[in-house]
């Protein structure tokens, strides 16, 4: 007989001592050669008649041994056991591997059973166990610790291939695993506009996990697949959270609280008199239309249109949008990382246009003397929009008070 390893020496003495639960492991082991011995389909087969003569509940099932009485097995256990071994139902086999490898439903913890009708749910194409087994290879296929020779790109291409069985079944959550080997060329050539379209898919069908992760490519954008955008980051952060993905619920704090000390910062510097209600709409409201680059993008661009709560306030926001633009430039070395020169670029613009005449478009030096936010070139200019304006006369929305930030603080 070959040397064996002691753990598997430790499980024949106990099998023959009558512990059913050893037998059956060893049944496992043998059957896909693990734990140091090979694959042997004889002892793989001993080890389980053994297991199922001691009582082992799913050894005796494997064996289709259902017609007698099987002592303490809770009578739950039996009818999954029997569909999953009489009617190939691959959702009793799923159920089965949760009980089994969380000790739930009457029955202990085993992680050899569990493993079993994991895989017995897996190959009767049960959606789970299929996402369950091709999840765990992929991670371990990019750790790259592992072995090369377990790294193979066979393998990949098989995972990859369940990934897209289960995409096209219909499933959220495989298409959004299947955009992620298209990500990072697992199995596949590396394609990000294939994970995007993917990953967008995915989270517009539900699927909180693809909604987190297709937010999060929001953060920063993806060359030429996707913009930078922090409102559709946050949009699909609080989808994801919606939905209790527990790292979304982590980032959407943190975004709120980011909106948050802005508001308050915006405050604390203009003297800017703030209702507790435009508060909360701010933070906790429902998205704008607009995009943005950053917080202060955003924060500007309420300002200037009126939204999320706040007043319109044109002066306000041009301070802002100075502030956002020296962020972008000159700021830490995270924040200038997280923009791109489309984005800048995008801030100058506006920056230039709201200098424009509010009734020409023209380039305007005067303002209006009571907001100081809108510009014209003349005096007809002026009072055309003080009383019509383009779509919404200005004494509609002019806030009557001069809101700035000092200049020693703008480039701060």
């Amino acid at each position: 007989m070959p040397s064996r390893p002691k753990n598997v020496k430790d499980l024949i003495k106990k099998a023959k001592g009558g512990c059913a639960e050893s037998a059956f492991e060893l049944y496992m082991h043998f059957n896909v050669g693990t734990r140091g011995v090979k694959q042997n389909d004889a002892e793989a087969g001993s080890w389980l008649e053994k297991a199922a003569q001691l009582g082992h509940v799913t050894a005796r099932a494997i064996c289709g041994d259902t017609r007698d009485d099987w002592g303490q097995c809770p009578e739950n256990i039996k009818a999954l056991m029997f569909k999953a071994t009489k009617q190939d139902c691959g959702a009793s086999a799923w159920e089965l591997a949760q009980h089994y490898e969380l000790g739930t439903g009457g029955v202990g913890k085993s992680n050899a059973t569990g493993e079993y009708w994991l895989s017995k749910s897996y190959e009767l194409k049960h959606i789970p166990a299929q996402l369950a087994v091709a999840k765990n290879d992929y991670r371990a296929g990019l750790d790259m610790s592992r072995p090369t020779s377990e790294r193979t790109n066979d393998s990949q291409a098989f995972i990859s291939e369940i990934f897209a069985d289960v995409a096209e079944r219909g499933d959220a959550n495989g298409e959004f695993w299947l955009g992620a080997v298209y990500l990072h060329g697992y199995g596949v050539e590396r394609d990000e506009a294939k994970y995007i379209e993917l990953c967008r898919s995915a989270a517009e069908k539900g699927d909180p996990e693809a909604q987190y992760w297709y937010g999060k490519a929001y953060h920063r954008g993806i060359d030429e697949c996707l913009q930078a955008d922090w409102v559709k980051h946050e949009y699909w952060v609080a989808k994801s959270a919606g939905g209790g993905y527990a790292a979304a619920v982590k980032e959407l704090k943190k975004m709120r609280k980011v909106k948050t000390e802005v508001l308050d910062l915006i405050v604390s510097i203009t003297g800017l008199s703030l209702s507790s209600e435009a508060r909360v709409a701010f933070v906790f409201g429902s998205p704008p239309e607009h995009r943005a680059v950053n917080e202060f993008h955003h924060v500007a661009l309420c300002f200037l249109h009126g939204l999320c709560g706040l007043e319109k306030n044109i002066r306000l926001a041009k301070d802002i949008l100075k502030v956002a633009l020296f962020r972008m430039e000159k700021g830490s070395d995270d924040v200038r990382r997280d923009v791109t020169e489309d984005a800048i670029t995008e801030v100058k613009a506006l920056l230039k246009q709201l200098r424009r005449c509010s009734g020409c478009g023209k380039y305007a030096y005067w303002t209006c003397k009571l907001c100081r936010g809108v510009r014209y070139c003349s005096r007809k200019c002026q009072k055309w929009h003080w009383k019509h304006g383009d779509g919404e006369p200005h004494k509609v929305h002019c806030p009557r008070v001069v809101t700035t930030i000092s200049e020693s603080l703008l480039g701060n």
